[in-house]
């Protein structure tokens, strides 16, 4: 749970409630997509997609 004083800091700084969503559903896509790459073995450098049209030929 996120501290309520940073809430408070953001509201301040002039970030407005749909602001906030949206970079925590921002930070939250790209945490899911990190935790599909680990978990699928996916290589950084997409040469696995090289591999896979090679034996579908």
């Amino acid at each position: 749970m996120l501290p309520a004083h940073l809430h408070e800091e953001a509201r301040e700084a002039g970030w407005t409630d749909e602001q906030l969503l949206e970079a925590i559903a921002f930070a939250s896509l790209e945490v899911f997509t990190a935790m599909v790459n680990v978990a699928g073995d996916v290589p950084i450098d997409g040469s696995a997609e090289d591999s896979r049209t090679l034996r579908a030929a």
